[in-house]
């Protein structure tokens, strides 16, 4: 039983460093399809990625001073307490004219490449973006519909799930806790209750990792001082000390956003999110300005709004300013 476990788990790590390495020219859609995830390395540069902390920073700044923030207590978390405070920016990343040199990130060429490889050519983005900053929440989970989640005769698993979300790490993950614990395959399994078999995802500065909505995942792993390499279930990881931890120097910062293609499962997933109020508030300062219309046409990128206040609390030019 020992050696099967060693066999199985040995697979895993050589699959997860086979993914690390992948590069544009391999079939994404492939990829993605055989294992939930990649990592795809250096899509930004060390300039922009400087630019777009920046631009971060200025964001969390402002909304935190107009209260268009959520602060979740680093005390608030199961476990032992956290360094610092989870910081929630309200909106979503088009409401941002301070992203406008970056298309956004949402119609970004590069990144747009990419997702029309993984989900071919009609896409679409429907609001849901987030920043945010801290130490937040572990657990393992998967992002489609709650209902579907645990239920192996669910409409979410008939069929392609052609749902992704992209993190863009703005702190090196590689050597410092904070990345995203991956279950590889498991977008193709009704369950998140896994004991063995993850992998912490190590993404460095400019890389991109992309999910599928289906996969299980947990968000905020931790390294350890002596054992970096060492891939803890998130329940264990919420006890380990402080000391024990290697933080990064860094304050973390992520960055995520999703998109789709048009379909059964997509117009599932709307009525879904259309009726949690924690997704409601968000769309209601979702960007809905000038550039963003211009930039959906050049790039072909179609927006669904979700609700009908979509960007209402927002000022008449569609930012929030």
């Amino acid at each position: 039983m020992k050696l099967i476990l060693f066999v199985k788990m040995k697979y895993l790590i050589n699959k997860s460093i086979k993914l690390e390495k992948t590069n544009m020219s391999e079939n994404l859609k492939s990829l993605i399809e055989e294992n939930g995830y990649c990592i795809l390395k250096n899509i930004f540069d060390k300039e922009e990625i400087l630019g777009i902390k920046k631009c971060f920073d200025l964001i969390e700044e402002k909304n935190l001073n107009k209260k268009q923030a959520t602060i979740n207590s680093r005390k608030s978390f199961a476990g032992f307490n956290r360094k610092t405070d989870q910081v929630l920016i309200l909106g979503d990343l088009l409401a941002y004219k301070e992203l406008r040199d970056y298309e956004f990130l949402i119609f970004n060429k590069k990144i747009i490449k990419i997702v029309k490889q993984i989900l071919g050519e009609n896409i679409c983005y429907f609001g849901e973006s987030n920043m945010q900053s801290g130490e937040g929440d572990r657990g393992f989970h998967s992002d489609n519909r709650i209902v579907d989640r645990e239920n192996p005769d669910g409409e979410d698993w008939k069929g392609e799930y052609p749902l992704i979300r992209i993190g863009l790490y703005l702190n090196d993950t590689r050597g410092y806790s904070g990345g995203v614990k991956i279950m590889p395959k498991s977008h193709k399994m009704p369950t998140s209750k896994f004991k063995r078999g993850f992998v912490n995802v190590s993404s460095n500065l400019g890389d991109i990792v992309i999910w599928k909505f289906t996969t299980t995942h947990s968000g905020n792993f931790k390294r350890l001082k002596f054992f970096n390499n060492l891939c803890l279930h998130p329940r264990v990881e919420d006890y380990i000390p402080s000391w024990l931890e290697k933080h990064n120097p860094d304050k973390r910062r992520g960055v995520f956003f999703t998109y789709g293609a048009e379909g059964e499962h997509l117009s599932r997933y709307l009525n879904y999110i259309r009726n949690r109020q924690d997704y409601v508030r968000y769309f209601r300062y979702s960007g809905t300005s000038l550039d963003v219309k211009e930039l959906s046409i050049k790039t072909g990128i179609k927006i669904i709004k979700p609700i009908n206040d979509y960007g209402k609390s927002l000022k008449p030019s569609g930012y929030n300013e």
